[in-house]
């Protein structure tokens, strides 16, 4: 991996944030390793996005602040992000949507990492009725979440049925 000198790092982040995107400015800061400022980013521009008007900005900028935490394994912070997520793609888009079905299946994941299993299963069977409902089966978003499914039918001994979650995914 190719590291950038600190100073460089800087000279990015300041320029960033005087002219960049939201992406820019988080890609900028993650870069020069300040979590802190990425997620400063984040939550200012959370907090310009209008409740009312800006769901899907709402929406985008909270799930990037979930990864952001799942990604360093942060569980218990990046939930609660999830879920307002969640919330507001059911206001904006309905249940029946597969917008929604997505962070029906970021719950479902996040929760599988933290050892819940019953209740993943539940959020990846919501996520891929709607998915079978309202899109192809063949789906990149369908497949994803019965592979989830699939690995925690696996850890659940659920063997036929992940299986037959398998067999699915290849037809």
């Amino acid at each position: 991996m190719r590291r950038i000198p600190f100073a460089w790092a800087i000279l990015g982040l300041a320029l960033a944030c005087a002219t960049g995107s939201v992406e820019d400015r988080v890609r900028s800061a993650s870069l020069a390793g300040d979590r802190d400022a990425a997620f400063a980013v984040l939550e200012n521009a959370l907090e310009g996005a209008d409740p009312r008007s800006d769901l899907p900005r709402r929406i985008a900028l909270l799930d990037r602040m979930a990864r952001m935490n799942e990604h360093e394994e942060r569980f218990a912070e990046a939930e609660p992000l999830y879920e307002e997520s969640l919330k507001l793609s059911l206001l904006e888009y309905g249940e029946a949507d597969p917008n929604t079905a997505d962070r029906i299946n970021n719950i479902g994941a996040l929760v599988h990492k933290r050892g819940r299993y019953a209740e993943a299963d539940g959020h990846y069977r919501r996520a891929l009725a709607i998915y079978d409902a309202a899109l192809e089966p063949d789906s990149l978003r369908a497949t994803t979440t019965m592979a989830n499914l699939g690995m925690l039918d696996r850890l659940m001994q659920r063997d036929a049925e992940a299986v037959d979650l398998v067999t699915r995914t290849l037809t």
